[in-house]
């Protein structure tokens, strides 16, 4: 399998495999909430990437990224789920999604909704 150095802060250092579900990344300056990750076979962090963000109702972020893989592999997305967002109060998963929403714009190079490309 390929890696992938990331240079943000959270990443620095570390390599992350594409083509492999990662469980289990901690969400930055947040000991508490964790995240899965899926990137794609093709995926390159010089590119302008999307991201597709899943929420498991049983907070199980692994499980919740499986049904996806083959859709990343075709058209090159990432997919991030959240181990904490589940089936509860909205407040709580709203914090959780904010959370989780500023990490990911934060280190990777992802498209914007307000079409500007995000990264530190």
């Amino acid at each position: 399998m390929s890696t992938v150095i990331f240079s943000g802060q959270v990443f620095l250092q570390k390599k992350l495999e594409k083509g492999v579900i990662i469980d289990s990344i901690q969400v930055h300056k947040n000991k508490n909430e964790t995240f899965a990750l899926y990137l794609p076979s093709l995926f390159s962090e010089d590119k302008i990437n999307s991201v597709n963000f899943v929420f498991d109702p049983s907070a199980k972020g692994k499980l919740g990224i499986k049904p996806f893989i083959k859709a990343s592999e075709k058209y090159g997305f990432i997919i991030v789920c959240s181990n904490n967002s589940k089936n509860g109060p909205y407040d709580q998963n709203f914090n959780i999604f904010n959370n989780l929403f500023s990490h990911i714009i934060s280190n990777f190079k992802v498209n914007n909704p307000r079409g500007k490309p995000t990264r530190h």
